[in-house]
């Protein structure tokens, strides 16, 4: 008994001493044993690929909880540097067609979640806040495409870019100027009239749009500049 203790000792002994020797080797050896490996890497790629991305997968799902939690704490912190350097390397054309698949493949394989994510999302009222957010970043185009519908009933003359480009400048100043009264009116309060009306044959562009407070605007309505008389106004000649 006492000697099959002895031998078992001697053994973990030399085991012990067989790894700090090899240990020492590896140390002593560092760029002899890297390129060792990058060697058999290379004859071996596929193979070591597939054991690579099978490793990762379930270290990542034995982490999972961990990961989302980690993420989670120190995203705010990320957010800026990672919105750099996405913006810093751009997508090529065949990243973008297999995101884009994966994503399709992806909703069609979680469904029933998206839709539970999506109607979370609108009960939360976020899709109001971008709308309203995107509304008041956009003035012009809201204004613009409102004429544009109105223009098309009338199938009058529509030039929407101009227009467009020519409400966002009005809008960048201060103030404005009635077309019909000359009264000076802060620049978040104007409208924009058609002199000649789209019911009476006016063209939807810059020549025929005009600033105006929302009295004069109101009172104008569908009526030509010249049925449209108010006492002490100043009518300019088209």
């Amino acid at each position: 008994m006492d000697t099959a203790v002895t031998q078992s000792t001697s053994k973990l002994k030399f085991v012990g001493r067989e790894k700090a020797y090899w240990k020492e080797w590896r140390q002593n050896h560092k760029e002899s044993v890297k390129a060792t490996k990058a060697k058999t890497r290379a004859k071996n790629k596929a193979k070591y690929d597939a054991y690579d991305k099978e490793y990762k997968r379930k270290w990542y799902q034995r982490n999972k909880q961990r990961i989302s939690q980690a993420s989670k704490g120190t995203y705010p912190q990320r957010r800026e540097a990672i919105l750099a350097r996405l913006r810093a390397k751009p997508i090529s054309e065949e990243q973008r067609i297999r995101r884009k698949a994966y994503l399709r493949q992806w909703h069609l394989s979680n469904h029933p979640k998206v839709l539970v994510s999506r109607r979370k999302w609108t009960a939360s009222g976020k899709e109001k806040i971008c709308q309203d957010k995107w509304r008041k970043q956009n003035p012009g185009k809201i204004i613009a495409s409102r004429h544009k519908r109105r223009a098309l009933k009338k199938a009058a003359t529509i030039n929407l870019k101009s227009i467009e480009r020519w409400i966002q400048s009005v809008r960048s100043k201060p103030t404005a100027v009635c077309y019909y009264c000359q009264k000076s009116i802060p620049s978040k309060k104007i409208h924009f009239d058609h002199i000649i009306p789209l019911s009476r044959g006016g063209a939807h562009s810059v020549e025929n749009l005009c600033v105006s407070c929302q009295p004069c605007n109101n009172r104008k309505h569908a009526k030509s500049v010249q049925a449209f008389v108010i006492t002490g106004q100043q009518i300019l000649s088209l």
